[in-house]
Parts: C-alpha cells; structure tokens; sequence
C-alpha cells in the first residue's frame, strides 16, 4: 500500500481518510511487500498490525488525529536484503503505540522525529527502535 508522491517522478499526493485507517495482515504469497503511507492525513486512528514486510514500511510526515498504533508486524529479509519498519516525522494527536514488532538481524525499527500528544509507548520490540520524538507525557520510545 502507498499514499503520496514517494519519489520525484512519482504520481500522488495528500491522501485524506476521514475515520479510521486498519491494515491488517500480508497479502498471502507477496515476495514484493512495502507499505509507504506518505502525506497522509486520518482523521481518527491509523493502525498496522500483524504485517510482514519484505520491503519494509515507513509511516511518515503523516498527520493522524488521534492514535497511531503498529503491533505486531514483522520486517523480514527481501529482494534487497533485510529491511526496516519506520514510524518518523508524523504527528499524532493522542497515542503513538509501536509495541511487539520485530526485525531480521541488520534490520531495524525507528520511532523518530514524531511529535505526539501525549504518550509514545514502545514495548516488547525487537530490537528496541530508535527514538528521538517529541512527546507531551511519557516516552518509553527510547
């Protein structure tokens, strides 16, 4: 799944969803699986859970109303080798929720650069992302 322009010679642009955003499990048989969710705007909540990526994902410079959840989810080793789950640059009205994912070893996990309402909550990753978020209670993001 992609929203927005990820490149320069790429069609997209601002993606607005009006309720809720759920993507839920992979598409059985996907060798090829990436999820860029850019300039993306979801009035209420955007959730990712239970994703395996090949390709990895990125969650960013996004604006969600209310909670920003990904649990669950997997980045395995593709095409390109191993890859990345990435939650950066967005800003989340309430939560932002990043717990139980995990990454092949020279993978990673990056939970940075967002700015959050109230609570970042990173718990039982592996390995732990990497943090540097702008939150206004608590941070267990790093």
């Amino acid at each position: 799944m992609q929203t927005g322009g990820i490149g320069p010679d790429t069609p997209g642009g601002p993606v607005r969803v009006g309720r809720d955003l759920v993507i839920q499990g992979t598409p059985p048989d996907n060798d090829f699986v990436f999820d860029g969710l850019f300039l993306l705007t979801v009035d209420r909540d955007l959730t990712i859970v239970d994703r395996t990526v090949s390709l990895g994902f990125t969650i960013g410079g996004d604006t969600v109303g209310r909670d920003l959840r990904a649990a669950d989810d997997s980045a395995v080793s593709g095409f390109f080798g191993p890859s990345s789950l990435n939650v950066t640059d967005n800003s989340v009205g309430r939560d932002l929720i990043f717990t139980g994912n995990t990454a092949v070893p020279s993978g990673s996990l990056i939970v940075s650069h967002d700015t959050v309402g109230r609570d970042a909550i990173c718990a039982a990753n592996d390995p732990t992302p990497a943090d540097g978020n702008v939150v206004g209670r608590t941070n267990t993001c790093g």
